[in-house]
């Protein structure tokens, strides 16, 4: 069995709103603080995993298909989609115990809004995790005559939930880290289990997932038909065909429609203003907060806050396409003196003489007596000063220690310079060293 755990998980936050039933609004500035908190603090107890094995398909028997370990998938479902493949993947893609553990602890305490806001971070989560999985397969198919068929998971197409245990008998006895009970539900409950099918010449699946095989028919992610919108700018209409639950100020961006976002969508800023003509009617807490009462009502909504579930008629004021921004200016001779520095320390090896440990013999050859570490660097210290023969730059903040690079780097020394203007950012690589602008 084959384990992909090198995933670093990058929720998005609209997709949890979406879940927690904001389709078309945003919540109060309270839930949504909650949400991008949660966020955050989800990587402490999220740990996705993948695990995996391939298997040879033998034969198609009636509405069956025979790997070669003796397991057969049954029904004419498996059967159509796997009817042109040699091989298969089986995987059971899981966030582990913690998750649960934290939901059940936010119930018990009473905190049902962190409970239902976790149960759906590690519901996009475990979605992430499957999908980066699936573009990990398709990137190592580059190149080959190798196609793949789209996520086929028993339950959620026309594949009957039962069939879930062949796929955990294709994992092996050995394989504890995920149980499946009698109604074929598994524990840990963040957890789902699939089947990949390929062969030569079929193509790569446009989706890992598609929604209209998927029997799930209330999916909040459910986007199996197009919406049509109609862009009105500059007098001219353009309709544009979105999948259902998509962000309008998403869809403009996409399609090259650049509106004054400075916040990039995040809700501060207020200035993502369109004008519906027909569609979306309802305000946001977003609206309220930034537009005023007379462009309210004239149909006046944040494009950030409104997530498309109807056919929207908008029109567009201006664009940002011809927006001029300085970025350069003159800059008075200034002393370069960072806060951070780079010290080249070339270290005597320990021997009987000289048993100091590795942070004072470090401190010693930096001249600080003080010198601060974090636990964290300081458990690799020691294996990476005898790999490096204890020749090696060390990187110090006011007496604490940043990092170590291997050999003298003190000539590669940059910081960024940053310029924060009204509704623009411009940022400068510096070389700290002499100041020059790089």
């Amino acid at each position: 069995m084959k384990i992909f755990d090198e995933i670093e998980l990058e929720i998005d936050e609209k997709r949890v709103l979406h879940l927690l039933g904001y389709k078309d609004r945003m919540p109060d500035e309270e839930i949504l603080q909650d949400v991008k908190e949660e966020i955050i603090n989800c990587k402490e107890y999220l740990k996705p995993v993948v695990y995996y094995k391939y298997f040879n398909i033998s034969n198609f028997e009636n509405d069956a298909v025979l790997l070669e370990n003796n397991v057969s998938f049954e029904g004419k479902f498996i059967k159509e989609k796997l009817k042109n493949c040699n091989k298969i993947i089986v995987t059971v893609a899981t966030l582990g115990e913690e998750v649960s553990e934290v939901i059940n602890k936010a119930f018990s305490n009473g905190d049902y809004l962190k409970a239902m806001i976790v149960d759906n971070i590690s519901t996009e989560a475990i979605g992430y995790t499957s999908k980066l999985f699936w573009n990990k397969i398709v990137e190592n198919l580059k190149n080959t005559n190798m196609g793949i068929t789209q996520t086929l998971s028993p339950g959620d197409t026309e594949w009957d939930l039962k069939e879930q245990a062949k796929i955990f008998k294709c994992m092996g006895d050995d394989f504890k880290e995920v149980k499946l009970n009698d109604s074929f539900l598994m524990i840990p409950s963040k957890t789902t289990a699939a089947v990949y099918g390929f062969g030569e010449n079929i193509g790569v699946a446009k989706k890992e997932h598609i929604c209209t095989e998927c029997s799930m028919k209330h999916c909040a992610y459910r986007s199996d038909g197009k919406i049509p919108i109609t862009i009105e700018l500059n007098g001219v209409k353009e309709i544009i065909d979105v999948n259902k639950g998509e962000n309008l100020l998403n869809v403009l961006q996409k399609n090259k429609i650049y509106i004054n976002s400075p916040c990039s969508g995040n809700g501060t800023c207020g200035k993502c203003k369109v004008k519906v003509k027909k569609g979306i009617s309802k305000e946001t807490s977003l609206d309220f907060k930034h537009i005023s009462k007379e462009e309210l009502k004239m149909g006046y909504r944040l494009s950030c806050a409104i997530n498309i579930t109807e056919k929207v008629e908008i029109i567009i004021n201006s664009t940002e396409n011809n927006m001029e921004v300085m970025t350069e200016g003159n800059l008075e001779e200034i002393e370069i003196n960072p806060f951070v520095s780079k010290i080249y320390c070339q270290m005597k090896k320990p021997d009987l003489s000289d048993q100091r440990d590795d942070l004072t013999r470090l401190a010693d050859s930096c001249n600080i007596k003080n010198l601060k570490i974090k636990l964290s660097e300081l458990k690799n210290l020691s294996n990476k000063l005898r790999e490096w023969k204890f020749d090696c730059t060390a990187v110090i903040y006011n007496e604490n220690f940043l990092s170590i690079e291997k050999n003298d780097t003190t000539q590669e020394f940059y910081g960024i310079a940053v310029d924060i203007g009204t509704t623009t950012i411009a940022a400068y690589l510096i070389n700290l060293n002499d100041g020059k602008t790089m």
